[in-house]
């Protein structure tokens, strides 16, 4: 774990990354248009969350929106998911709501 400045309190704030260059590559990661890439995003997310079972909101979400994703093109991928398109309508709206519920 690293420690970031919060510049609202004028102190140090414990994040789950080890430091801003693994920050980045998680980001650049969740936008790419590759989904391998995406896959390693999100297990890194995933790292995170076991490092600090707090997350952030904003990580949280993205982690939860990115999850549904990854499930939608593994069912666009091959015939054989488990994940229905009605299980994925719910997902989708369930990690939506929690977003808006969050702002």
């Amino acid at each position: 774990m690293a420690f970031r400045f919060n510049s609202k309190g004028g102190r140090l704030q414990i994040v789950p990354w080890y430091n801003k260059k693994e920050w980045e590559e998680t980001y650049q990661q969740v936008y790419s248009d590759n989904p391998e890439l995406q896959e390693k995003a999100y297990t890194q997310m995933c790292i995170w969350k076991t490092r600090f079972p707090d997350l952030p909101l904003g990580v949280e979400c993205t982690m939860s929106v990115l999850h549904v994703r990854l499930c939608d093109k593994q069912a666009e991928g091959d015939g054989a998911t488990p994940y229905q398109h009605r299980d994925l309508q719910l997902l989708y709206s369930t990690a939506v709501m929690r977003f808006l519920n969050q702002l």
